[in-house]
């Protein structure tokens, strides 16, 4: 697929989710839709290893990429949703973008970087790390490292940073890994920025996509 073809892809998929989205809302009832909230729209963009066919996206081995690169391919994709699809009509751009299964912590604050630019610092967003075990990121980071990276990256009096988390992570130690956000709170104690972990949010997709085990289903309902 070609550069333009994909870009042609990425933004289409933005607004078909919009027109499901308002054909959706259009046919529920006036008592339904007080019930519950107006459907948002999370673009997600996942990691530079998602394109690469070895498993990095799980493992964080990126061999000589740069933090220049990350930035740079991170850019054009967000670039390529969030502001072309403001020209088009109906507005279709996402409520929020998502950057899950993030690998590394060089990558998470690339992305942070990005999104910390005027142009885009009205656009909210999360970052999810994937973790290979209860303290670091897959390419072996710390991942209290890796949030403080990230977090020094943005604009504490105007961050669009809105969530922190993980996913795609062994359920067992998905306890332990909320200890390992305290900068994250603190980061949002001490600003106009309400920022949410994330981790169980993600928890039932996980347990739908992870857990074949009864056993470690237990586990984490015991935590």
């Amino acid at each position: 697929m070609s550069s333009e073809k994909a870009k042609e892809v990425l933004r289409s998929a933005t607004a078909i989710l919009n027109e499901t989205r308002v054909s959706f809302w259009e046919g529920i009832s006036a008592c339904d839709k007080l019930n519950r909230r107006y459907p948002a729209i999370a673009a997600s963009m996942g990691p530079l290893a998602a394109v690469e066919p070895n498993e990095s996206e799980y493992k964080g081995r990126y061999e000589g990429v740069t933090f220049e690169r990350f930035a740079q391919f991170h850019e054009t994709r967000i670039n390529c949703i969030a502001e072309e699809s403001l020209s088009k009509e109906p507005f279709c751009q996402p409520d929020v973008l998502a950057f899950e299964t993030i690998p590394s912590d060089i990558e998470a604050r690339a992305i942070a970087s990005v999104m910390n630019k005027p142009s885009l610092q009205l656009i909210p967003y999360w970052i999810s790390f994937q973790c290979c075990d209860d303290a670091h990121t897959a390419n072996g980071c710390s991942l209290r490292d890796a949030v403080k990276g990230v977090l020094d990256a943005c604009d504490s009096t105007s961050s669009n940073l809105i969530a922190l988390g993980v996913n795609c992570v062994q359920p067992q130690v998905i306890p332990t890994l909320l200890g390992e956000f305290p900068l994250a709170r603190n980061f949002a104690d001490n600003t106009s920025v309400q920022l949410t972990l994330l981790v169980w949010i993600f928890l039932y997709f996980m347990l739908l996509a992870r857990c074949r085990e009864e056993d470690n289903i237990r586990a984490v309902a015991a935590n």
